[in-house]
């Protein structure tokens, strides 16, 4: 099978594997010997993650994933909030949209930013939405649909210029080791261990030093009281691994994917293929859902858009303003450094058999 579904899940890399074998599978809040040893390689794990980040290792907290993290942004910075409104945009992962209309159900007012005709998020139309009783702020930095970069550095700095006591929170599951940024003034950043080759059930929330948040979860004091439950040493230790380790897809599989792609009848490149990784298209007049298993039958795994979101229809391709007919065809490719152009050769010879299949 030829796989081309990295932005669901990448596969480990053998030194995430190798992480994960050797780390001590200890209580890193035991006193004994062991349970040091097992917080030292937490630290030290801790430690990594936060050089890749551009960050302070104080101001990394480990969750399960990108999902907890995005939801621990959500709910730990508006809990006890006398300022009701939030703002979120289009583009938004499901764990965003949906912590959102939590909020909602909570009393909070939501405004959706739209992206514009290119696909991405405009800083103007963030400011925008602002109110005086805004208490928080999150974009995606890469969409996950669509690869879609948004200026989130950029957004932050900006509300802060206007607003320095709104939060800002971006999930850049997508986006770490992918595209470069720094935490600047973003003050609550979401990552994830399974995007870069790490380990699924281990990713990180950045909070800014500054920045009070309520926890999700109660009971013991680990992360800094953020996040109660024995820390999982062995998945984030693969977790540092993967990032320490990392490799970026080669650039001319997608400029390859972008060249022959396109040639085929009916097929559509969706705005705005940023990200070095991701390439979403549709082809006109078959569902998506449909081809992707078509696909699947010729030995090629691509995505309808956010795995989580399967069977659904997709929020942010009904964001975009398609023309007719073409939001329910899209499918996402997505690269890793073990994707080939050869591969995408493979895929466009499938695609002109299923698009002949409904010429």
């Amino acid at each position: 099978m030829i796989y081309l579904d990295n932005a669901a899940t990448t596969r480990p890399c053998p030194e995430a594997l190798a992480a994960f074998a050797e780390a001590p599978a200890l209580n890193p809040s035991s006193q004994h010997a062991l349970g040091r040893e097992a917080a030292a390689r937490l630290e030290k794990a801790r430690a990594a993650v936060a050089r890749a980040l551009g960050a302070r290792p104080e101001t990394v907290v480990f969750t399960s994933g990108g999902t907890e993290a995005n939801n621990l942004a959500l709910f730990g910075a508006t809990a006890g909030s006398r300022r009701r409104h939030v703002v979120v945009t289009a583009l938004e992962h499901a764990s965003v949209r949906a912590g959102a209309q939590r909020l909602a159900g909570r009393g909070f007012s939501v405004t959706t930013v739209a992206p514009r005709a290119d696909g991405r998020i405009h800083t103007g139309d963030v400011l925008a939405a602002l109110r005086d009783d805004t208490a928080l702020v999150s974009c995606i930095m890469v969409c996950n649909e669509t690869g879609a970069v948004n200026p989130a550095g950029e957004l932050a700095d900006a509300v802060k210029a206007v607003r320095s006591d709104v939060l800002v929170h971006s999930d850049a599951v997508q986006a770490f080791l992918h595209v470069p940024f720094s935490p600047g003034s973003i003050d609550l950043l979401s990552i994830s261990a399974h995007k870069i080759h790490g380990v699924a059930g281990a990713g990180a929330l950045y909070k800014a030093p500054n920045v009070r948040l309520a926890p999700l979860l109660y009971g013991g004091a680990q992360e800094g009281g953020l996040r109660a439950g024995t820390e999982a040493c062995c998945v984030i230790s693969a977790f540092a691994a993967a990032a320490e380790a990392f490799r970026p897809p080669d650039p001319a599989v997608k400029a390859h994917a972008l060249e022959t792609l396109p040639g085929l009848p009916g097929l559509s490149v969706i705005p705005t293929p940023d990200a070095p990784h991701i390439v979403a298209f549709a082809l006109r007049g078959c569902p998506g859902e449909v081809a992707a298993r078509m696909l699947s039958d010729l030995g090629i795994c691509v995505s309808t858009g956010a795995a989580c979101s399967r069977g659904k229809k997709s929020a942010v391709a009904a964001s975009l303003g398609l023309a007719p007919g073409l939001a329910d065809s899209i499918l996402r490719i997505s690269f890793s450094f073990e994707t080939t152009t050869a591969d995408i050769d493979a895929l466009r010879g499938a695609l002109g058999q299923v698009a002949a299949r409904f010429a």
